[in-house]
């Protein structure tokens, strides 16, 4: 915790810096332009967890400002949150400067590169999807995208990152005291080629995590995470108006050195799209993420020589109430979407949960001690958003979770979980 706040320290430092070199006069930035705004974001609704029913009500107030300075564009988003579990918690959400630069490194190329705290992610978003401070190359050629990029998690606050790898980072997103998300290093390498074959996108990645805690740190001994992945994608059309992706990646890495990460996830998707007056969409996807059967916990099962258990660095959500960690998880998904009006989109989504193995989910409420079921339970969800003005929209979520317990399932209690929520967005 000490070490994040020396980090911190160093980053309110450089930032003015920042700011003073690229906000010179107007002189010498001849083709300059300023813009900014903000947006008031009001979230209320209810929860129930089979057990008791939970108010929702969050604010969000965020401001931006923005300026492109010939080629480079500086830019910063900050924002107050006020709810019910915690008061005013002020975050920088974003703050990165950018740069294009055509003709670089030959006429038909493009060079462009991302430097300072942003969103860092995988082509899928499933492995990695969260914020962080860092830098992102890009070099866009005539047939190829090359892009580099290395970030930092340890700077941005515990209640705005979903990352989290091992027993220690889920104790540490406990503890009131610790202010900061683990310290992990990442980096990741994207090959990605338009048209490869037949009209269909190629894309080939490799992303490493390292965990960055000190050893006195670790709230268990041995509890560092390692991991790498190589992952392979491609998307297209198939017929007209029909699309699709798929994907596989390949796990690896190390837990208390002992023990050697070997897994899986997979993922493919069909969309549809309808030329009609509603703007009809049809999508279906499914994703299975690797386990291990019989392992005693989700996180850090040390003392196996191996597990077959994928680990992903973030969370991407899934449904409105039940969203668990792309890791011993096997989903099916169903989605329509129309827009029977001008300013309103509907969107109903049906997922089906698994275990991919016999073992632990990131989520609560499973049976431990069931080593013979793995479904979960289904879920269905339903959206619409109504856009009164460009700049004043309401949407509405609903969330109903039928978990499968017994003999249909895994979970340990199958009352019903639903989740609504009505939010309004004002920009300006």
């Amino acid at each position: 915790m000490m070490q994040n706040r020396r980090y911190a320290r160093v980053l309110s430092g450089i930032l003015p810096l920042l700011v003073l070199v690229c906000f010179p006069s107007a002189a010498v930035w001849p083709e300059s332009f300023i813009d900014y705004g903000g947006s008031l974001a009001v979230t209320a609704g209810v929860e129930n967890d089979g057990i008791e029913t939970e108010a929702l009500l969050e604010d969000t107030l965020s401001l931006w400002v923005s300026a492109t300075l010939g080629r480079f564009t500086l830019m910063a988003q900050g924002s107050m949150v006020n709810s019910l579990e915690r008061s005013y918690l002020f975050d920088l959400d974003a703050a990165k400067l950018s740069g294009r630069f055509p003709g670089s490194p030959d006429p038909d190329s493009e060079f462009a590169f991302d430097a300072g705290r942003f969103i860092f992610s995988d082509f899928t978003g499933y492995i990695l999807n969260d914020k962080a401070d860092g830098l992102r190359l890009e070099w866009n050629f005539p047939f190829t995208t090359v892009a580099l990029a290395a970030a930092y998690t340890g700077w941005v606050i515990k209640p705005n990152t979903t990352v989290m790898m091992s027993q220690s980072d889920a104790i540490d997103s406990l503890d009131s005291e610790i202010y900061y998300a683990p310290p992990r290093l990442i980096e990741t390498l994207l090959l990605h080629v338009p048209e490869a074959f037949l009209g269909q996108d190629l894309r080939i990645t490799w992303i490493a995590q390292q965990d960055l805690r000190r050893e006195e740190d670790y709230l268990l001994p041995g509890d560092k995470v390692n991991t790498y992945y190589f992952g392979v994608g491609a998307d297209g059309p198939v017929l007209k108006n029909l699309f699709y992706d798929i994907f596989g990646f390949t796990g690896m890495g190390t837990i208390a050195h002992d023990t050697h990460i070997f897994s899986g996830f997979f993922g493919a998707g069909l969309k549809y799209y309808r030329q009609d007056a509603l703007s009809t969409r049809y999508e279906m996807r499914v994703l299975y993420a690797g386990g291990e059967k019989g392992a005693a916990r989700f996180y850090s099962d040390i003392g196996r020589t191996e597990s077959s258990q994928f680990l992903p660095i973030s969370k991407r959500d899934t449904g409105i109430v039940f969203s668990p960690r792309m890791s011993n998880i096997a989903m099916l998904e169903l989605g329509y979407a129309l827009k029977p009006l001008e300013p309103l989109q509907i969107d109903i989504r049906g997922f089906g949960f698994w275990r991919a193995a016999t073992g632990p989910i990131s989520e609560s409420g499973v049976d431990q001690t069931d080593r013979d079921n793995r479904f979960l339970g289904l879920e269905l969800d339903t959206r619409a958003e109504w856009r009164f003005y460009s700049d004043f929209g309401v949407t509405a979520g609903l969330g109903l979770f039928l978990p499968a317990s017994g003999s249909l399932g895994a979970m340990y209690d199958d009352s019903l979980r639903i989740k609504f929520t009505l939010e309004a967005v004002f920009a300006f």
